[in-house]
């Protein structure tokens, strides 16, 4: 009789604990991609486009396409900027009436985006 309340205590002792641990409570938590800013630099791909350049509503400097009155790309880096999401470019002069849309998605900071 002594045995066999011996071997069942250690049974208990042994099954409790394994029960127990596979009773666990898991929390499941997505994993989101932390979003890292950068600086692009944006660039004209013709002489067509040249004007104020735009990037998500904010002014960003003066760009020429032919490199007559100021620089082919922006003097300074544009950003900072979210990658890997879009943004949405315009170019224009409204003495010239030139303007250029574009949507682009930097990947990179030190990207360089060129508009035609």
């Amino acid at each position: 009789m002594k045995k066999t309340y011996l071997i069942l205590f250690v049974l208990l002792l042994v099954v409790i604990p394994v029960i127990i641990s596979g009773c666990g409570v898991t929390i499941d938590v997505p994993i989101t991609p932390t979003s890292h800013s950068g600086y692009i630099r944006i660039c004209s791909g013709s002489s067509s486009v040249f004007g104020r350049v735009y990037v998500d509503g904010v002014s960003y400097g003066y760009i020429d396409g032919e490199g007559i009155m100021g620089s082919p790309c922006t003097s300074s880096s544009v950003g900072p900027l979210t990658l890997n999401i879009s943004h949405h470019i315009e170019i224009y002069d409204y003495s010239y009436g030139s303007y250029s849309s574009n949507y682009f998605t930097p990947s990179y900071s030190g990207q360089t985006f060129t508009a035609y």
